[in-house]
């Protein structure tokens, strides 16, 4: 009710229409509201997101693995990131996640099972989800090595993937068996104890250091094309101007 009185005491002080001003500051509320709501909404499906996860259980048991010619398929996935700067904004200098194994006594990168009813792609995001608690793009395969299960003494067909992370989890399936840490690459390759990751850690570097060489390379050239762009119209306007005034110059004279 008192805000309808003031909404009337508003009208009859600023007419029918309404101010111009009163009118911007409504539309600013309006909008401070709705952005409010936004983000409210934006908690509340994170919140439910990560319930969710909390309540998915990792999957366990050999029923669906895959196999070929007797070795087990395992899928692997390194996550990575661009660490955010002082200011905020986003750096070149690259981060990895590495976790911890269910005993805590070994560092390395989400792996497991590839299994009959998902793509390799599919397994590796699950395994990214399931071990490290992270969502992202899986990108073009890392390649593929043979190692020995110190485990199981028996041989195994691995294959690794990229996950470039857009969504860290605080609650995910593994959580109370591992742990996850946001390392350099250096520091990364001594932390890892398997070999063939550490080579797949060393492919992926290369890849993302060549790609970001090639992007400021072609940057540096755009810049230096606008560059001649800009001064070559500026030596034609100044061209133009000389051109006028002597042209101008030359009549006032014969005049």
């Amino acid at each position: 009710m008192a805000r309808r009185k003031k909404w009337g005491e508003r009208k009859r002080r600023t007419g029918v229409g309404g101010d111009e001003v009163v009118q911007k500051v409504l539309k600013k509320k309006k909008k401070k509201k709705k952005r409010k709501r936004k983000k409210r909404k934006r908690k509340r499906k994170r919140k439910r997101k990560e319930i969710e996860m909390a309540c998915l259980v990792a999957r366990t048991g050999r029923e669906l693995q895959r196999y070929y010619m007797g070795r087990r398929q395992v899928v692997g996935c390194i996550p990575y990131r661009y660490k955010n700067g002082v200011d905020g904004t986003e750096s070149k200098e690259l981060e990895f996640l590495v976790i911890t194994s269910q005993k805590g006594n070994a560092f390395m990168f989400p792996k497991g099972g590839w299994e009959l009813d998902e793509s390799v792609e599919e397994a590796a995001s699950r395994e990214s989800l399931e071990e490290a608690g992270v969502l992202g793009n899986v990108e073009c395969q890392l390649g593929q090595w043979s190692f020995m299960s110190k485990r199981h003494d028996t041989y195994y067909e691995g294959y690794m993937f990229p996950l470039f992370v857009k969504e860290q989890l605080d609650l995910w399936p593994e959580k109370n068996v591992r742990q996850r840490f946001w390392m350099t690459a250096a520091k990364a390759r001594e932390a890892c104890q398997h070999w063939w990751m550490k080579e797949a850690l060393d492919i992926l570097v290369e890849r993302l250091t060549s790609e970001q060489k090639r992007l400021t390379s072609e940057q540096n050239q755009r810049d230096e094309e606008d560059a001649s762009l800009v001064s070559a119209c500026s030596l034609s306007q100044v061209t133009d101007i000389n051109s006028y005034y002597s042209v101008h110059i030359r009549h006032c004279y014969y005049a």
